[in-house]
């Protein structure tokens, strides 16, 4: 069987979104200001189902390097994983200190690292397609 062209044109169109975003990643990284923030109190994100309680989350107050406070809500698995009071490091860009995020690596990494995955697979398939055709 041999790779047709959109086979050929999905792979690339989504490596190329791949490639964009890990780069837009690591730039805003790059770019951000590191603190340290506090976790205060946790509670439940309402659920659409009655059956859940809704999603975890602990709400993090961190202060911008300019002093201007902020807090952030975090989803989390437990409202157990951070404790008041405890620290949560966090990333913001000082141009939008709002915008704020937890500094760990499922908050900037899976939606790049999954698309450039995904458009590298459909590469090696369509190549591999194509010598045997």
């Amino acid at each position: 069987m041999k790779a047709g062209p959109w086979s050929w044109v999905l792979a690339g169109l989504l490596t190329l979104l791949g490639l964009i975003a890990t780069g837009r990643t690591a730039w805003w990284l790059a770019h951000a200001e590191r603190v340290t923030g506090v976790a205060g109190h946790s509670g439940y994100r309402a659920s659409s189902t009655a059956k859940s309680a809704g999603t975890p989350v602990v709400y993090v107050t961190f202060s911008t390097l300019s002093g201007e406070g902020k807090t952030l809500e975090m989803t989390t698995w437990s409202t157990k994983t951070h404790p008041p009071g405890s620290p949560v490091p966090v990333v913001y860009d000082p141009q939008r200190p709002g915008e704020g995020k937890v500094d760990v690596w499922w908050n900037h990494w899976p939606l790049p690292v999954l698309t450039l995955l995904g458009g590298v697979i459909l590469l090696v398939r369509a190549v591999r397609l194509s010598r045997h055709a």
